[in-house]
């Protein structure tokens, strides 16, 4: 060895040598080499002999060459071999390689030094081996990741749940920089494995991942991490880094989730009050508008000008049903569909006016489902509507639909079980990923302009039918909308036709609401109809009106309350208090919330029947008829006279 001085060389009691690496011929050594080696030889005669076959080595001999040629040095590494004289011992090796290993003249050179015999020190150092094995497998049973660097850097080792997050086996990445295999994203975080790498270092201290951080694959999958860098020291000198992390992506996605529940539950209140409020205020103008058509001589300007009054107070009522729709005061009212032909005939129904085309990939064994198709056909416009401001300039706008069965692990929030997925794909200008979490929330201001609550209110029905909606970068460009609904558990049938309207009635009704648009409207339809109608602001007033009736002999034949009177009794707290007057009482609810629990089961809460608001006289007449019955059957509607 050129570098060493020829006496040192001759008296160090270090082994020094060199071998090529090719085929492991000796080609120079050290005294030094030969006493430990080869007691009683000199240098001379040892060399053109095998390093293997005078340092006759164990297993660990493979690792120090893989080591050797990956990293082109290895330093001490701690070899059990026999020796050329048959000794058992333990030495520690160093070595390194003086060119490229694919270089035919590249040797190694080292030095090699003696542990002992293979007694006490291999005792301790077989005792270190399998304290290493240990640590190492119980690392590598740990539910998180972990990955450990030297001090410039270098991966060393790492488990096998880092394997599985990166995509980079330990043979790999070890001897590659950190950089080279776990790469981090978040926004405005430049070089940021680095900077977490010297913060580490720089304070000392364990450094926390921020909660935005997100682990890009090897194969560009993307997962948003949790976990801490911490530099290791030991006795007083840098080690390297240890980085420990785990995969937090469904737990933030359910983060997500819930504060977007959160926040539609919030809006939801607000649209239900809203809702109710305009349903009794829509009652009140369908109630008289329909007197007065009544009253307006057939064919008439007036009757005309009604008649168009009432059909623009009707698509006040389709904006009263879209709110409580969005606040959940309106469950579907869902029917088993051949989903593949409802997506056909609302896709290209929505596309008119547009400049997008459909196209549509269905398989012939899509599952049906159970849609409410008044409230869904809204959805599949809002998703055209959105692809079409995407591309304002015309494209394609890609539906597709599949069967699927979810484990569970998919990191979608439904239960496990067959769903039907649907993808409406556009190639229009990419939602940028900051924005693709505030999508369906109402109050982040990422909407645009004219879409008001178009995207929160299709996720909430989807929600309601039981499946979920999100959205993603398309694959190659564009973006996709997921569809997932559950399969029909319905049979197909077509809805039941409204009862005609019979004719006048005859019978005594109580009303009870506290709003006095209502009773006034009530009142004056009940008495067209025929009935006598008394009046109550509150569920008190309702009640000592019954009682005075039954104390004269009168009794009422149908009782209707308003479900909700802020302040006072409504028809829950009533309904008790007036079948203790007289257990055969017919009593009624009626709600500007349509169909809540208490109107969609109201013979479950003790009630005969629901009456929803905003009600019209036809509505009115078709809902008492079956209770005070019919009278003159057929005959039109004419006023009769008052009380």
């Amino acid at each position: 060895m050129e570098q060493f001085g020829s006496l040192w060389t001759a008296r160090t009691r270090l082994g020094l040598f060199r071998f090529r690496l090719a085929d492991d011929i000796l080609t120079w050594a050290n005294r030094g080499f030969t006493d430990l080696f080869a007691p009683g030889a000199s240098p001379e005669t040892l060399v053109g002999k095998r390093f293997v076959d005078l340092v006759v080595v164990g297993p660990t001999w493979t690792g120090f060459r893989a080591r050797l040629l990956q990293e082109g040095e290895a330093c001490g590494v701690v070899l059990s071999c026999r020796t050329y004289a048959g000794r058992e011992c333990l030495v520690s090796l160093d070595a390194f390689l003086t060119g490229r290993p694919d270089q035919p003249e590249t040797s190694v050179e080292g030095s090699v030094r003696d542990l002992g015999e293979a007694g006490e020190a291999g005792d301790a150092h077989r005792q270190a081996e399998m304290t290493r094995d240990h640590l190492q497998a119980m690392v590598a049973q740990l539910g998180d990741a972990l990955i450990f660097a030297d001090p410039g850097g270098r991966i060393r080792w790492w488990n096998r749940q880092a394997e599985a997050l990166t995509g980079w086996s330990e043979a790999e990445a070890r001897g590659r920089l950190v950089t080279d295999c776990w790469h981090l994203v978040a926004e405005g975080t430049a070089g940021l494995v680095e900077d977490i790498l010297a913060a580490a270092w720089r304070d000392g201290r364990p450094v926390e991942l921020a909660a935005t951080t997100v682990l890009q694959a090897r194969d560009g999958r993307r997962r948003r991490i949790a976990g801490r860098v911490d530099p290791v020291r030991g006795a007083g000198a840098p080690l390297g880094t240890a980085i420990l992390f785990r995969d937090v992506t469904s737990l933030a996605q359910e983060a997500r989730e819930r504060e977007k529940a959160r926040r539609l539950e919030a809006l939801s209140r607000l649209a239900g009050g809203i809702a109710h409020d305009f349903n009794n205020i829509m009652t009140g103008l369908f109630g008289y508008i329909g007197l007065a058509q009544i009253d307006a001589p057939p064919g008439s300007r007036m009757a005309e000008r009604l008649g168009k009054a009432e059909a623009t107070l009707g698509k006040a009522r389709g904006l009263s049903n879209q709110l409580l729709t969005f606040a959940r005061a309106r469950p579907p009212q869902k029917r088993a569909v051949a989903l593949a032909d409802f997506l056909r005939q609302e896709v290209r129904n929505a596309c008119l006016g547009t400049a997008l085309t459909g196209e549509f990939a269905f398989p012939p064994d899509l599952r049906p489902v159970d849609l409410d198709e008044s409230q869904f056909g809204p959805v599949v416009h809002t998703l055209v509507a959105r692809a079409a401001r995407a591309r304002p300039t015309g494209g394609i706008l890609r539906v597709s639909a599949a069967n699927l069965a979810l484990t569970g692990a998919e990191g979608i929030p439904l239960p496990a079980g067959r769903y039907l997925q649907v993808v409406f794909h556009d190639d229009g200008a990419p939602l940028p990923e900051s924005a693709l979490d505030q999508v369906f929330d109402p109050f982040s201001g990422s909407g645009q302009p004219d879409e008001g609550f178009d995207l929160p209110q299709a996720y909430s029905i989807v929600k309601s039918h039981g499946g979920w909606l999100t959205v993603r970068p398309g694959a190659e460009g564009g973006t996709d909308f997921l569809l997932f609904l559950p399969p029909s558990c319905l049979l197909r049938e077509d809805g039941p036709a409204l009862p005609a309207v019979q004719g006048g009635l005859r019978g005594r009704v109580l009303v009870m609401d506290d709003e006095d648009i209502i009773r006034g409207v009530a009142a004056d339809m009940l008495q067209f109809l025929g009935c006598t109608v008394e009046l109550a602001r509150d569920g008190d007033e309702a009640v000592a009106l019954f009682r005075k009736a039954q104390e004269e002999g009168r009794g009422f034949d149908v009782v209707i309350l308003d479900l909700t009177v802020p302040g006072g009794k409504g028809a829950r707290l009533t309904l008790p208090l007036l079948l203790a007057l007289d257990p055969r009482a017919r009593v009624a609810v009626a709600s500007g919330y349509s169909t809540g629990p208490v109107m969609a089961e109201s013979q479950k809460y003790g009630f005969i029947g629901a009456i929803a608001k905003p009600f019209e006289i036809k509505s009115l007449h078709a809902f008492l008829a079956p209770l005070l019955g019919a009278v003159e059957a057929a005959r039109p509607l004419a006023r009769a006279p008052g009380p």
